[in-house]
């Protein structure tokens, strides 16, 4: 059986001076029509290679890295895509890629070296290393809610001193309202209610994890959130400190220029019907609010310790 491959690689545009998809689509198009007709000919391509590098790249200094490394990848998908169509009528199975040096976001791996504080606690340090499959979740602009119109009477209730920011909290109950369902994924309020310990910033969870952890929120626990490069990372831990959920947020872009931190909140828990929402802090309030379009981003949750009896309650 005869057969050939079609090697490609270097495919990343000089930024000062960029080839469009067409022109080059169409010298690769001309080739195999040319090699065609030659003696001996080679056969059109059965599998075509692309040893990268599939983009220019960003430099980390960059004014918005995150958008123009999308733009590139757009380009490039654009063109294999194109490719999959001229050469192997849309099979893109036929094309198979080889990522390079150039195709890494820099700016993503220079952010993940930030160095942060290991925690001496046995459940923060287990978080901060351990591996679980992801949830993929998205919040737009439509799923953003307020806290007066949501659940207007956990900010008409009675007010529970609490501390500060930071202290050493004991473990507190959730705020539940299962009377009420809503489709917010986000709650927001532009006012500081006592009653929500001056949060403004509610995230909800994942739908995964209300289908098999709430039963773990709905009793009295602690709040305990580490903040770094793309992570943020939220430990509850319930009164008798022998159980831990964690729930891990690995975001798309890093976290600005916030540097590494974290502490011990109020814990403020809110479990409507439909969704378990979490507070966020002020300092991180804006990478979760969504003002238009959407924010996505990926979790990881799981329980630490021995739950055996907490599972089968």
């Amino acid at each position: 059986m005869r057969f050939s491959i079609l090697h490609i690689s270097d495919l990343h545009r000089d930024l000062k001076d960029e080839l469009t998809n067409g022109p080059l689509l169409e010298s690769l198009i001309r080739d195999m029509e040319r090699y065609k007709d030659q003696v001996p000919s080679i056969l059109p391509p059965s599998l075509c290679v692309v040893s990268g590098d599939l983009i220019y790249g960003v430099s980390p200094r960059h004014p918005d890295p995150g958008v123009e490394l999308e733009r590139q990848y757009d380009q490039a998908v654009e063109f294999l895509i194109s490719l999959a169509d001229a050469f192997f009528h849309g099979n893109r199975e036929r094309v198979v890629l080889i990522p390079g040096n150039h195709d890494v976001s820099y700016p993503a791996v220079i952010a993940s070296a930030t160095p942060i504080d290991i925690p001496a606690n046995p459940p923060d340090k287990k978080a901060l290393t351990k591996d679980r499959s992801q949830v993929f979740c998205a919040h737009n602009s439509e799923q953003v809610g307020t806290i007066e119109a949501v659940v207007p009477d956990v900010v008409e209730s009675a007010v529970v001193e609490g501390g500060k920011e930071s202290e050493e909290y004991e473990a507190g109950p959730p705020i539940l309202r299962e009377d009420i369902s809503s489709d917010m994924k986000i709650l927001t309020t532009d006012e500081n209610y006592p009653q929500l310990n001056g949060f403004g910033t509610f995230l909800g969870l994942s739908d995964r994890l209300m289908q098999t952890e709430s039963p773990f929120f709905k009793t009295p626990h602690t709040t305990r959130i580490i903040w770094a490069g793309h992570r943020v990372i939220y430990i509850f831990t319930n009164a008798t400190g022998e159980l831990s959920l964690y729930y891990d947020i690995e975001l798309r872009d890093p976290l600005g220029q916030k540097s590494a931190g974290g502490g011990t909140f109020a814990t403020t828990t809110l479990i409507t019907k439909k969704r378990i929402f979490i507070p966020v802090p002020s300092v991180l309030a804006d990478e979760f609010r969504v003002e238009t379009g959407s924010r996505e981003f990926f979790v990881r949750f799981d329980l630490l310790g021995n739950d055996a009896d907490f599972r089968t309650a």
